[in-house]
């Protein structure tokens, strides 16, 4: 499932115009040349990477839990003041978020990215950085998922409750209110 979210996320970033570099994890390099180039487009800094940064997860029925991961999406772009780059980034921002808003459950996959009081991509933050030697604007969004998970292996490999003889005399003649439940779990062969 967690490989699922992640390609769903990065899909949706691909349906923006303009969006650049798509990875779907956090690049890396030792040799600052070829770290740049993961976000180098047209001689420009403008690249994505997702991240999980955080798995909680909640008892919600007797077989499934509800989990809510936090995704880190993470964007730099060549900042040029003479081409008013920052106008450009914030209207990507914006298009990007129009795109999450579109499609809460990211295709049926999941159940929502409603969650926590929070709907949808979340900007976290805006600042200009270095960044592989570049100048460029740090862009920092957030989103929530939530979704089921099964709490054990195989549920059928669970031990079934066995109920029988539930009776119930609520008016009966004498005054007398008798009610009897048996509950026996199933007991494993001696």
């Amino acid at each position: 499932m967690l490989s699922q979210i992640r390609t769903a996320i990065a899909n949706t970033l691909k349906t923006v115009s303009g969006i650049g570099l798509v990875h779907e994890f956090q690049r890396y390099s030792t040799n600052n040349s070829a770290f740049k180039d993961f976000f180098l487009q047209d001689d420009k800094v403008l690249g994505w990477y997702i991240t999980r940064i955080t798995r909680r997860e909640q008892p919600y029925s007797s077989g499934y839990n509800k989990v809510v991961n936090t995704w880190e999406i993470r964007g730099f772009m060549s900042l040029i003041d003479g081409e008013q780059s920052e106008i450009t980034a914030q209207n990507l921002i914006e298009n990007i978020i129009q795109a999450f808003r579109g499609d809460e459950t990211l295709g049926d996959l999941i159940d929502t990215t409603i969650v926590d009081n929070q709907a949808g991509l979340q900007m976290e933050e805006f600042i200009p950085v270095m960044f592989a030697g570049v100048l460029c604007h740090s862009i920092r969004f957030s989103l929530l998922t939530r979704h089921d998970e099964q709490r054990f292996k195989d549920l059928e490999d669970l031990t079934p409750f066995e109920t029988g003889g539930v009776k119930y005399d609520l008016a009966p003649k004498d005054g007398q209110i008798e009610a009897e439940d048996i509950i026996k779990p199933e007991q494993p062969p001696s």
